[in-house]
């Protein structure tokens, strides 16, 4: 394999030059990469494919041997190979970060158990418990959390994205923060019932130290390319991997659990050794080798400070967007709903799956492994009608899904004998799941302004910080006042289809390109689908 990828690097490079004259327009680009596709369209290696589309797209000679040799590796690097060291990076950080999400829901249920425990709740009891702890009730508390969490999120991240912005540091600090997810995964290990309480104050730090990496990794997302199908691909590739990295993850943590019979506490032990490996594996590497460093994006305006700057420019870009980019500005709206619900919702389940349903760690495994298989091919049918009709249709299509699943799971569900209803419901919950996500950001990276794209990217991440603590406060104001948990769960569907007004608002999405980018707006054809 690699003796055919430096032939047909060499061949295209030999190509390349010949017809370096006649790259000088945008049109011209897109027919030269298409003519490619079709000339190579009998070729299975798809890393040389992609690769010299990547290069053809760029401008790139073709004589940086370094690349050469990077490419040629990449083609045996499966199953995360692709286009370039850094779209190859991409694969190799979403992946990790399966494990990572996954291991909240372990995690969690184990916090709720413990501080059921610390507030005297009676465990064989069928009511729910009033008791509380810490002022609070103990099925409070995973919303709590993620309220917390969204609130210091949402502060903090202006200064992120000026740090990735404005400095050097952008891949320090993604290294930085890969390193320390590893500390404080490792660190939650030893979790137990005299330290809980130490392990939520921990947890809310590592969700801002995934969050803080998440920032920094789109930063390099939005640079990949600017071909609206390869972005569609890639999109719904990333999430796939992570996907099935979940999928993998839940099976085995969920089989050892089931076969050792492990309590909470062990269950999560297990989980924690294998994040750890996890990212030492394959996100450290990633960092270390593939992705590459940045020069500032900008100086930082005098008499300002780096900390303010963040800050000001968020609210520079959020004022352009509101005056200037009435599309943008209506899915920034969108944004701001369904990420605060869909970033809380796993809390918020495994919240309801306990006090509803009573269900145990290898339960709880399974209801969120049935989610994660079914999302595979949500993200591939994301893909077919992002291409098909428009990834603005296919984003509100999933939204609409997903809200409806959990208005008929708040209706349906009412109590342990219920179970197999919210297994089936969970099969929707998952395939809409995996096609809101590649919807979703091929929409944003197409609609974004030109040149604006870091800057942009930092915007997508902050609209999902804004309102995090709003769905779960809601949940938790409900949940503190007796309210059956069942319209906590409803609460978070009108967060869902509030996003979908704002989406319908925006008005046909052609209309919407032209009004960002006007009529320069090209793509790689249909060739690239």
């Amino acid at each position: 394999m690699s003796n055919d990828c430096a032939i047909e690097v060499t061949k295209s490079d030999q190509n390349r030059k010949k017809n370096k004259t006649n790259m000088s327009s945008a049109i011209n680009l897109s027919s030269d990469i298409s003519e490619k596709k079709r000339i190579d369209s009998n070729s299975n290696d798809n890393c040389v494919d992609e690769a010299q589309d990547k290069k053809i797209s760029d401008g790139n000679d073709g004589n940086d041997e370094a690349d050469s040799d990077e490419d040629s590796w990449f083609c045996n690097f499966t199953p995360f190979r692709h286009s370039s060291p850094e779209a190859t990076a991409w694969a190799l950080d979403a992946s990790t970060r399966g494990p990572l999400i996954m291991a909240n829901i372990f995690i969690g249920k184990t916090l709720l158990g413990l501080a059921k425990i610390a507030a005297d709740c009676d465990p064989l009891s069928e009511d729910p418990c009033s008791s509380k702890v810490y002022g609070f009730k103990p099925s409070s508390l995973l919303t709590i959390m993620i309220t917390i969490s969204g609130v210091i999120n949402g502060c903090l991240m202006p200064i992120i994205g000026a740090i990735v912005d404005h400095t050097s540091w952008r891949h320090g600090v993604g290294l930085g923060s890969a390193v320390l997810l590893i500390f404080v995964n490792g660190a939650i290990a030893f979790i137990s019932e005299a330290n809980w309480f130490t392990m939520v104050i921990l947890q809310i730090f590592g969700g801002f130290a995934y969050l803080t990496h998440a920032v920094v990794s789109f930063a390099y997302f939005s640079e990949i390319s600017s071909d609206r199908y390869r972005i569609a691909r890639l999109a719904a590739s990333y999430n796939i991997k992570q996907y099935a990295s979940s999928v993998l993850f839940l099976v085995l943590v969920t089989g050892i659990s089931y076969v050792w019979g492990l309590g909470d506490v062990a269950t999560v032990r297990i989980s924690q050794g294998i994040v750890v490996a996890t990212v030492m594996m394959l996100m450290i590497p990633a960092w270390i080798r593939l992705f590459k460093p940045r020069a500032a994006l900008r100086t930082v305006p005098e008499n300002q400070w780096l900390i303010s700057t963040g800050f000001r420019k968020l609210a520079k870009t959020g004022y352009e967007i509101v005056v200037n980019h009435r599309a943008l500005k209506l899915i920034c709206c969108s944004l701001l709903c369904s990420e605060a619900a869909g970033n809380s919702f796993a809390q918020v389940a495994i919240t309801f799956t306990d006090q509803t349903l009573r269900m145990d760690t290898t339960e709880t495994g399974i209801l969120m492994l049935i989610i994660f298989l079914s999302s595979i091919p949500g993200s591939k049918f994301a893909t077919y009608i992002t291409n098909t009709f428009n990834p603005l249709w296919s984003y509100m299509s999933g939204l609409f899904m997903f809200g409806s699943t959990t208005v008929l799971a708040s209706i349906f569900v009412k109590d342990e004998a219920d179970k197999i209803k919210f297994f089936l419901l969970s099969l929707s919950w998952g395939f809409a799941f995996g096609w809101i996500f590649p919807a979703q950001r091929t929409l944003w990276v197409m609609i974004i302004p030109k040149q604006q794209e870091t800057e942009m990217m930092g915007i997508y991440i902050c609209c999902g910080q804004v309102l995090l603590w709003l769905p779960p406060m809601i949940f938790t104001i409900l949940n503190e006042s007796g309210v059956d948990i069942r319209y906590g769960l409803f609460s978070q569907s009108v967060f869902y289809y509030l996003a979908i007004l704002f989406l319908l608002s925006v008005g046909s999405f052609e209309n919407a390109l032209k009004e960002t980018h006007g009529d320069s707006i090209t793509d790689g054809g249909e060739d690239d689908i």
